[in-house]
């Protein structure tokens, strides 16, 4: 088997774009510690795929507390399954399709979470083959999820920070494998390999959408018929842990499901997770369940953000196409979808996030709960909780949801971010406040 060093025209494409205007360049940041864990997805539960060396130099692409989305040098060994990737001799290859998963390890399985999709003629090079899978070396576009907390953000001259850059380019230069193409496709993997690469330029149809109709029942029709899943307050109150498990093994059913096939999406099996987990997280007091917990709710908040993904995709290409009609009923299921849960209207809803505080065009002081992309408005009604104070901390609130007037300069963005329209918009009422342990204390 012959094998080749990585050719020196990628590592000049590997190199950080100086170029970048200010509103484009990421952050520049260093994860001095070795041996921090680089995840397929903003879960600790979620598959590794880097390792760090001591010292890596790193940029910030996104943000979703306490987790961040970071690009490294050299790029990143991935699996890709082989109808959609084409070598020559020398182990050179290209995507043959677009829109074709990278996934982390070699399967579809729910533990391989895709890191994106690699685009039609994307270059990569084969490091190995598994079965009906190849692994990959991908260009840096190519992000991974790394807690926040170990990342720091010293100042470099550009000289410097390059120079870093490429010695980890260099040394990370993997073998490419040559010579022996990966074995002929089994038949049997037909489906797999169908669903792995999704071409780019294929129309959207309704029934994709879930759309009412024919669209919609098929959509019903892939869901199995499982048990509604319910725990009262009490029974969660009286033994949290238990609460824990049992809602994690139907996190791990609906995951499943989702990941099979965005149709399988429901919004009412999400709210009551969202609902157990919240409660789960006011009575508990085992610190341990608790971030299981918390792993549990962002690894249900990646679903949350997979879903509205494939919306948010099928509203454009369906714009793109002329048919405004499919356009508009995929606008308005994004509006109902990014609404924050809600509860039933009558007990009181807990919710976990993060406290946040920004500064409106008016110039005043905006109190918000984030947890990933979903932002909630909070108001203190009554004023028993300084929640200015508590900013940057994690909590866990309950109370309920009240309308209020929408103003429309300061709360243009947040009013998109949540799926607000018209003239009011809902803003959560806190009367009880639960400020959670630091993770992992």
């Amino acid at each position: 088997m012959a094998t080749s060093h990585l050719p020196a025209l990628l590592l000049s494409c590997l190199i950080p774009a100086a170029a970048l205007t200010a509103q484009e360049q990421p952050r520049r940041a260093m994860v001095a510690k070795e041996g921090v864990k680089l995840h397929a997805f903003y879960d600790p539960r979620a598959a590794v795929v880097l390792e760090t060396p001591a010292d890596l130099p790193v940029e910030v692409v996104g943000e979703l507390v306490p987790w961040s989305k970071v690009r490294v040098p050299g790029g990143l060994d991935v699996w890709v399954h082989q109808d959609y990737v084409t070598f020559d001799a020398e182990g050179t290859g290209t995507i043959s399709r677009g829109n074709v998963n990278i996934r982390p390890r070699p399967s579809t399985g729910a533990d391989s979470h895709p890191l994106g999709h690699f685009d039609r003629e994307s270059p990569v090079y084969r490091l190995q083959v598994d079965g009906d899978w190849v692994q990959v070396r991908c260009s840096e576009k190519v992000g991974v999820w790394v807690e926040s907390r170990h990342l720091s953000f010293p100042e470099f001259e550009e000289a410097t920070w390059v120079k870093k850059w490429q010695a980890v380019v260099d040394h990370r230069t993997p073998e490419i494998m040559g010579s022996e193409p990966p074995p002929v496709a089994d038949p049997s993997t037909t489906e797999v390999a169908e669903a792995e690469g999704l071409d780019g330029n294929r129309p959207v149809q309704e029934s994709e959408a879930g759309l009412a109709g024919e669209g919609a029942a098929a959509a019903e029709a892939s869901l199995p018929a499982t048990p509604a899943f319910r725990l009262d307050e009490a029974a969660i109150a009286k033994n949290p842990a238990a609460a824990r498990a049992a809602a994690a093994l139907e996190l791990e059913r609906f995951a499943t499901l989702v990941t099979r096939s965005d149709n399988n999406w429901d919004r009412a099996r999400a709210d009551t997770l969202e609902d157990v987990y919240g409660k789960v997280l006011w009575h508990s007091s085992d610190v341990e369940q608790m971030d299981l917990t918390r792993a549990d709710l962002a690894r249900l908040d990646g679903l949350r953000r997979f879903y509205l993904g494939s919306l948010e995709a099928r509203q454009r290409a369906a714009q793109a196409a002329g048919r405004t009609s499919v356009a508009e009923v995929l606008r308005q299921k994004l509006h109902t979808e990014k609404a924050p849960y809600q509860g039933d209207g009558q007990s009181s809803v807990a919710l976990v996030g993060w406290v946040v505080r920004e500064s409106t065009p008016g110039g005043q002081a905006s109190i918000r709960l984030q947890r990933g992309k979903m932002v909630m408005p909070l108001e203190d009604k009554e004023g028993l909780h300084d929640l200015p104070a508590l900013r940057g901390r994690e909590v866990v609130v309950r109370g309920v949801w009240e309308s209020r007037p929408r103003q429309v300069a300061p709360d243009a963005q947040l009013a998109q971010a949540i799926g607000a329209e018209g003239d009011t918009m809902m803003v959560f009422v806190v009367r009880e406040l639960r400020v959670l342990p630091a993770r992992g204390e």
